[in-house]
């Protein structure tokens, strides 16, 4: 369990990274 919550927290980070730098690059 507590690998699985590490691949989703690191996963999560990077499309939360990915969804904020797409939003700076639109404004």
């Amino acid at each position: 369990v507590i690998a699985s919550h590490d691949l989703l927290d690191e996963s999560g980070r990077l499309v939360f990274s990915c969804l904020t730098r797409a939003l700076f690059s639109r404004r």
